[in-house]
């Protein structure tokens, strides 16, 4: 038996780091998550996040963008510079179109709105996180080319 095989039938373990100052979402999404089988993270704060992140390696963030202290913005900066590859999904109640294209430049995989649709949310991060497992299993040892999202976004100003 071929044990590449069996290995790439093998999901890997899904972990979401939930950073939202809401309490109240980042529960809705720790249950909504756990009944999909997807371990959680929580963060109250960007700077709760960046402290989680120096010790635990998840497959993708839930950022809300607006919070006390460090906004979500400046974390997906700090976050990206450090974890260029890790997804993160920006959520927001109060925002635009621009602030949208705006953390999209800055890396964000995608953006969802307030008041969270569960079941929408459920589809993008099985799609970001499928994405990822997708470009990991074909990028060449070494490529440093664009992403399609990065070339997607290249000509977009906010």
């Amino acid at each position: 038996m071929d044990v590449s095989v069996v290995a790439a039938a093998v999901p890997e373990a899904v972990t979401i780091l939930i950073v939202d100052d809401e309490e109240s979402i980042r529960r809705s999404l720790e249950r909504a998550f756990r009944d999909e089988g997807i371990e959680t993270l929580e963060a109250k704060s960007g700077e709760d996040a960046l402290a989680i992140l120096e010790r635990v390696n998840p497959s993708l963030v839930l950022l809300d963008i607006w919070m006390p202290g460090m906004d979500g913005m400046e974390t997906l900066k700090k976050i990206k510079s450090a974890y260029p590859e890790l997804p993160v999904v920006m959520i927001s109640g109060h925002t635009t179109i621009a602030t949208a294209i705006h953390a999209t430049k800055l890396g964000a995989a995608d953006f969802i709105e307030k008041p969270l649709d569960l079941n929408a949310i459920l589809g993008v991060v099985k799609k970001v996180i499928s994405l990822r497992q997708t470009e990991k299993q074909q990028e060449p040892v070494g490529s440093a080319g664009p992403t399609e999202r990065e070339e997607l976004w290249s000509g977009v100003q906010a």
